[in-house]
């Protein structure tokens, strides 16, 4: 049976601030202290009743620290305590701040918190299907879904970026790939996930996943 799945955003990074045309061109910016603190309270919204199996992330900065903060204490034991980098994850477009650091820096940062071993030399260099083209996007969004739907996890995080979440879920390409793309994610909100048929089928949200939606802030 495939892994629901338990979408969060990152929480607001330095890139989300104004002048953000500016502060876009900060390369794999970090949260904000703001988000930081706002991260470290997230666990009063996520319940005990969802037994966490893995927690992954886009390898960019924000997406480790969001998870980090959100869930270093419900790792599950059986991942080794560590997040799963997944590059398939990373945000949509080719700008400075979409652009993640190499592993070696990484690890020299997060240390043992992470798992980089999915993390191909070249994951940060925008090209193939980690392009910031539609062709780039489908090919990344298909494989990320059926990596997803073949693990053996039942309840799986998955920290990444609105704008490719949108995609995901069904948003245009065109639409996504375009400057200013405003997403329909708050920071830091999180929303389950079924597989409806197959790992192509449309992804369900749950009907309590929908009613929750307004309980985070912006």
């Amino acid at each position: 049976m495939p892994p629901t799945l338990h979408l969060v955003r990152h929480g607001e990074g330095e890139h989300n601030v104004e002048p953000t045309i500016e502060n876009r061109q900060i390369r794999d910016p970090s949260l904000t202290q703001a988000a930081v603190t706002r991260c470290q309270g997230f666990n009063n919204t996520f319940p005990d009743y969802v037994h966490i199996d893995l927690v992954c992330a886009s390898p960019l900065r924000r997406t480790i620290q969001t998870a980090k903060y959100c869930f270093a204490d419900r790792i599950p034991k059986t991942t080794s305590e560590r997040i799963l980098l997944i590059p398939l994850n990373q945000e949509v477009t080719d700008q400075p701040c979409d652009t993640g650091s190499s592993a070696t820096m990484i690890e020299k940062e997060f240390g043992d918190l992470v798992d980089t071993s999915m993390l191909e030399s070249d994951w940060n260099g925008k090209k193939g299907i980690y392009a910031a083209t539609t062709d780039g996007l489908a090919a990344r969004s298909k494989a990320l879904r059926k990596w997803l739907y073949n693990r053996p996890e039942k309840n799986i995080v998955v920290v990444g970026h609105g704008a490719f979440f949108d995609f995901v879920l069904g948003a245009n390409a065109y639409d996504v790939l375009k400057p200013g793309y405003k997403s329909s994610w708050k920071h830091r909100q999180w929303r389950t996930y079924t597989f409806s048929v197959g790992a192509d089928g449309p992804l369900v949200e749950e009907k309590q996943s929908v009613a929750r939606r307004s309980v985070l802030e912006s």
